[in-house]
């Protein structure tokens, strides 16, 4: 009797810890905050995103620049260059405050530097980028799909990767 009592107490167990095991949600990382050169990049980005609007031709490539050196971190250029370029597509033509360009700056500036971001946060990053866009008077689509290039970007950053645990 005491055989069968090991056995389930052990199978109890197990079961315990598949079902904590299965509980573990990815934990959200800390936001980055602009240190050092970085609040003066971010004034770069926004008067670019500004430049963006006013249809300048050399502010895609400035803004690329201005995202590829936020930090000593390597990102795709391709993917930047496309950031960029979604960039320009939805803000062209489009009037806005320098509080509004400071807001999307400090979401691409999230975006590109953040490395403990979790899913769920990116997520959300994607979905704020998203809505500051559209408010600024930029197209439902073009928004979609700058919310979507950086969304990648940001998992291409992040350390914070989900395991399987996770799910």
């Amino acid at each position: 009797m005491t055989r069968l009592t090991r056995r389930y107490a052990l199978l109890a167990s197990g079961v315990a810890l598949l079902l904590t095991l299965a509980a573990c949600k990815q934990p959200d990382g800390a936001m980055p905050v602009p240190t050092g050169e970085q609040p003066n990049k971010l004034e770069d980005i926004s008067r670019d995103l500004q430049n963006l609007a006013a249809r300048d031709a050399n502010a895609p490539s400035e803004l690329s620049d201005d995202l590829s050196s936020l930090d000593a971190v390597r990102r795709p250029p391709e993917s930047i260059i496309e950031l960029s370029r979604r960039l320009a597509t939805a803000l062209g033509g489009t009037t806005f405050s320098d509080d509004d360009a400071k807001r999307v700056a400090s979401l691409l500036f999230v975006a590109m530097s953040a490395q403990e971001l979790s899913r769920v946060q990116i997520e959300q990053l994607g979905t704020d980028l998203q809505a500051a866009l559209t408010g600024i008077g930029a197209d439902a689509q073009a928004a979609a799909a700058v919310s979507t290039t950086a969304k990648e970007l940001a998992s291409t950053v992040t350390r914070n990767r989900e395991r399987w645990y996770h799910r």
